[in-house]
């Protein structure tokens, strides 16, 4: 009876999901023209030459932020060798990139103990919230990489909590290291919202009372995690940026406390849980900070709920509530105490770890039906919030990037491009 009722559990939120991924893709495809810049015809752009090449890095390109190593690059290149049509490779990639995201979702979701839920979460990832996360996820599918990749890692990180043997630890620590070495490669982002806050996360494990051998398990992957990444940085800073052009972090200096900064980087949290401003107070905005507020509530109360009831979570549970506050609290003083560029979307892949949070504090081991609704509710509220971003940002106008269009792009290859006549045909 109990499998019975969890398949159909998982079979409803599959088909959410399906409808997410389903609405998103032919949003793309209609109005997706309508969203373009120069950025997104720039990564096209890249992903054609590497095509070309054969290859995952060239030397005839002036990359923006940092290096494309694992990420979007590898999806849209293979796509170019099978067709030379633009709009059909950039659908067909976020597509892939996007269920590759939905299968780190459900390893996550499968470890933990949560399978059936798996097409919840997915559902909440594939929702446009706001515009800042369409733009950088669903759209751009820009942080969509670092998302998975943290995923994988929050993952591995909370079965080796479970290990039972040193054979099994180590088959976990292995993948973990090399996926963590390839990430650093990168550069430095992943290091900043994942192998920092995990280590992080085993102290405040260890301080709160967590059991001795899950403490040490987890240490050491965190630890081994870092010192990989921190080793495949070393390779990007040293070696790879004397041969490829990309942006050096070496200049960033430290500051006094800026507590503006620090208050900004609040304010953009909000706004990423959909939070809006500006608006009537006797308006839909009305609406939507409400679900704002619920959204934030409920987030606080299981993470206060994951961290106080250890009877009904384990250490692994505990392990990733710490991690998503360690997160959090390292972006804040990061941006407090350094001259490092800020930017409110360099919030998204810590903060749709929320979600992960709420998923595990309304699931425990009872699984009871208030925690059912709230998830079922929260769903909801996302959702009405989705599909309004869909009907306002419905047309040709193309919403809060109207007129930018025709963005043009460089390489050191010398060609010129027009994002609307490259990515339309």
């Amino acid at each position: 009876m109990q499998k019975t009722r969890d398949s159909r559990t998982f079979l409803a939120w599959l088909l959410a999901a399906l409808a997410a991924l389903a609405l998103l893709l032919g949003y793309l495809h209609f109005y997706g023209d309508s969203w373009l810049s120069s950025d997104d015809s720039s990564e096209m752009i890249l992903s054609r030459i590497l095509a070309g090449e054969g290859g995952i890095l060239t030397e005839n390109w002036h990359y923006s932020t940092e290096l494309r190593v694992l990420n979007t690059q590898l999806v849209w290149s293979a796509l170019f060798r099978l067709s030379d049509r633009w709009h059909l490779v950039r659908l067909a990639g976020t597509a892939v990139s996007l269920v590759a995201m939905c299968l780190c979702i459900w390893l996550l979701c499968r470890w933990v103990g949560r399978e059936k839920y798996t097409g919840w979460l997915c559902t909440i990832f594939l929702t446009p919230i706001c515009p800042v996360y369409f733009i950088i996820m669903l759209f751009g599918i820009y942080y969509v990489p670092h998302v998975s990749i943290s995923l994988l890692l929050t993952a591995l990180f909370y079965r080796c909590t479970k290990a039972r043997s040193r054979k099994e630890y180590v088959l976990l620590l292995i993948p973990g290291c090399v996926l963590s070495f390839l990430a650093g490669l990168g550069g430095l982002r992943q290091l900043l919202i994942w192998h920092a806050p995990a280590l992080l996360a085993v102290a405040l494990l260890s301080l709160s009372g967590g059991e001795r051998p899950q403490v040490r398990r987890s240490g050491g992957f965190a630890a081994g995690a870092f010192l990989w990444a921190a080793a495949g940085y070393l390779v990007n800073s040293r070696i790879l940026s004397g041969r490829y052009h990309f942006l050096s972090y070496e200049s960033i200096h430290f500051t006094d406390f800026d507590p503006k900064r620090v208050w900004q980087t609040v304010i953009d949290w909000m706004k990423l849980y959909g939070y809006r401003s500006g608006g009537k107070v006797f308006s839909a905005d009305l609406f939507f900070n409400g679900a704002f507020a619920v959204t934030v509530l409920l987030i606080v109360c299981s993470a206060i709920a994951v961290l106080r009831r250890k009877e009904s979570y384990g250490p692994g549970e505990r392990l990733i509530v710490w991690y998503y506050v360690s997160a959090l609290l390292i972006l804040l003083l990061l941006y407090g105490f350094s001259d490092m560029e800020y930017a409110d979307r360099y919030s998204i892949p810590l903060t749709v770890f929320g979600f992960v949070v709420v998923l595990l504090g309304c699931t425990d081991g009872a699984d009871g039906a208030k925690g059912r609704a709230a998830l079922l509710v929260l769903a909801v509220l996302i959702g009405i919030q989705g599909v309004g971003f869909y009907r306002t940002y419905s047309g040709e106008r193309g919403g809060i990037r109207d007129e930018i269009v025709a963005g043009e792009s460089y390489g050191s290859w010398g060609r010129k491009a027009t994002s609307r006549s490259l990515l339309c045909r």
